[in-house]
């Protein structure tokens, strides 16, 4: 009688922490990051949404043909370049997100989908921020007229 109660138990426990993941996942499949969310969270961190009618089409050209899964985050291995596929309906191409945009990308690597895919997004491209040297600093301050009285 104690051995079933306690098998009893352990299921029950078993029951709740599967349906708690069960649940967490379809909230992460039905509630992406807006294409907005994204391009907020990119641009905390310097990026911009590349918009170069001529280019975009060449960088569209560079991600793999796999990335049709809504919510989906691509970034290239030097991190410089992000696309997002926002659109549930397939119709709108992938938000593209660079850093510097001079060169196109190459050798996409997927991060993932949705909320999780963001995280880690961010994650790697604040490690990355934090491994480089700052840059110098130019000063913005304007130049004090000498006969200025200083306290």
């Amino acid at each position: 009688p104690l051995g079933l109660g306690a098998a009893a138990l352990l299921l029950g426990f078993w029951a709740d922490s599967a349906s708690e993941r069960e649940a967490i996942l379809k909230w992460e499949r039905n509630y992406r990051p807006s294409a907005e969310i994204l391009r907020f969270a990119l641009g905390s961190r310097h990026f911009k949404l590349f918009q170069e009618p001529q280019k975009l089409q060449k960088v569209l050209r560079t991600l793999p043909t796999n990335l049709d899964e809504t919510g989906s985050i691509w970034v290239t291995l030097d991190l410089n370049w992000a696309a997002y596929y926002s659109d549930p309906e397939q119709l709108l191409q992938p938000q593209i997100h660079c850093l510097e945009c001079t060169q196109l990308p190459s050798q996409w690597q997927p991060f993932g989908y949705g909320w999780r895919a963001l995280e880690k997004t961010l994650e790697k491209l604040d490690e990355q921020a934090k491994n480089q040297p700052p840059s110098p600093k130019k000063s913005t301050a304007l130049p004090q007229d000498p006969r200025a009285i200083l306290y």
